[in-house]
């Protein structure tokens, strides 16, 4: 996958600047291309039907982005597409794993975990930080 193209992203957050931070981050550089921000579960799917992402970050503790929710759905939409969930409790974390989720993410990690964490499921690996 990453030596054809670059890694397709979806972000998905209800905070405009979360969303903002996480693009600049990973848009830094060639390996990740993020395809667009999405604020709801449902503006989540529609986009990552649309646009076939890769990979689509999931903000668990967002208002209106059910984790657990999104990341079953988007399972559902498409088996291949990865699901890494960015979160802050361990409930968020079991629950977005039972639902498909294919990484978690700390909120309070660094930025390298991310990058890690979305690198490594592309390439059919679990990664946990």
């Amino acid at each position: 996958m990453t030596g054809e193209h670059r890694i397709r992203v979806l972000i998905g957050s209800r905070y405009a600047l979360f969303r903002t931070g996480l693009r600049a981050l990973l848009e830094h550089g060639l390996i990740f291309h993020v395809l667009g921000e999405a604020n709801t579960t449902r503006q989540t799917l529609r986009f990552a039907q649309r646009l076939r992402p890769d990979v689509v970050l999931v903000d668990a503790g967002a208002r209106g982005l059910n984790g657990p929710e999104t990341a079953r759905l988007l399972k559902e939409l498409d088996p291949n597409i990865k699901v890494v969930v960015l979160t802050t409790t361990e409930q968020q974390i079991t629950d977005c794993l039972s639902a498909g989720a294919s990484a978690f993410v700390r909120k309070g990690a660094q930025a390298e975990s991310l990058k890690t964490a979305i690198y490594n499921v592309c390439k059919g690996k679990t990664f946990a930080a």
